[in-house]
């Protein structure tokens, strides 16, 4: 469970280090690729920490501290989902109508 608590946090700091540094760059095409690195190593890291967790938490009495860090856990992996959804809608948006343009 601690390796997993690791490898959450760790791919948070990932997607925050990249998604930053990709909000920096001024090629689309770069832009999209150092976005899609940093989402799939935050997914690829951050699912088996989810899933343990939500394992052990249904497996034992919730309690209220349990709960809100459920909330939490959740709450910012929703977030990051929800955000590389946008993230990628934009750029592929305007991918697509810069190559229409030409």
């Amino acid at each position: 469970m601690d390796n997993n608590l690791v490898q959450f946090l760790f791919g948070l700091f990932i997607i925050a280090l990249l998604t930053q540094a990709a909000d920096n760059l001024d090629h689309l095409h770069f832009k999209l690729v150092v976005k899609t690195i940093g989402y799939g190593i935050f997914f690829y890291l951050g699912t088996p920490f989810i899933l343990h967790w939500l394992a052990d938490v249904s497996s034992v009495q919730l309690t209220s501290i349990k709960l809100s860090i459920t909330i939490l856990v959740v709450g910012v992996y929703s977030y990051v989902f929800w955000d590389s959804y946008f993230s990628y809608k934009q750029m592929l948006g305007e991918l697509l109508f810069s190559v229409s343009q030409m």
